[in-house]
């Protein structure tokens, strides 16, 4: 075979020796969608009715081999669905997880490595924060900042309700009152930020503030 270019010249066909070698394709199988539990229904209705495999495909528009399937899965199973799929396994037993749940509470004052620390201790285990993080979030806990309130007696109750109504119209009286910018050094405990483990609404529970005394239990200013 020859072709011939715009100035009629025989040329050989650049086409003449070209062999095809053989090419191995890999098929792979894509997973489908999902029948719906409605579709799964309708082919056992049908089969159920007397309709043939190839018929129900057509009307439903689902690939034959489905059909089969499910006839398939409702013989021998009883329903036309599939059964839960089984996922990743608990890294902890629920009583492993109440005991957790128990001992957060306990120390709701104690930190995230802290508890991980003694749950892999106790357990002879090596989970990450992350993992002990999401059993105690699972369990209703959160770690916030705890509230603090006065460690107060009823007689500094009703001392300091009486100083507040005396001074409660004050106006002037405020401008004579020279405030200091000293650095106060606490002694009875840590001005800064503490986490409590609680509840939703446990804010003020007794269990999750904490304590201060008057004046921060002692200070020394410089």
């Amino acid at each position: 075979m020859q072709h011939v270019d715009h100035n009629n010249t025989c040329l050989p066909n650049p086409l003449k020796n070209f062999v095809v070698q053989p090419q191995f394709f890999i098929i792979i199988k894509m997973r489908g969608k999902e029948l719906s539990p409605q579709q799964r229904d309708q082919i056992i209705g049908a089969h159920l009715s007397g309709a043939k495999g190839r018929v129900i495909a057509e009307k439903l528009d689902i690939p034959i081999q489905t059909i089969y399937d499910t006839i398939k899965r409702f013989k021998e199973t009883g329903t036309p669905h599939s059964t839960p799929r089984p996922g990743r396994p608990k890294s902890l037993s629920t009583r492993t997880k109440r005991l957790l749940h128990h001992e957060t509470i306990r120390h709701c004052f104690t930190s995230l490595g802290n508890i991980t620390a003694e749950v892999n201790s106790q357990l002879n285990t090596t989970f990450h924060t992350n993992t002990i993080r999401k059993y105690i979030h699972e369990s209703g806990l959160a770690s916030c900042t705890a509230r603090k309130k006065s460690l107060l007696t009823e007689r500094h109750r009703f001392a300091w309700l009486t100083w507040c109504q005396e001074k409660q119209n004050w106006d002037e009286e405020w401008k004579q009152i020279v405030w200091s910018d000293e650095s106060r050094f606490a002694l009875f405990q840590s001005d800064g930020r503490v986490r409590v483990w609680r509840r939703v609404g446990e804010q003020y529970n007794a269990n999750c503030i904490q304590p201060t005394l008057k004046f921060g239990g002692g200070s020394v200013m410089f």
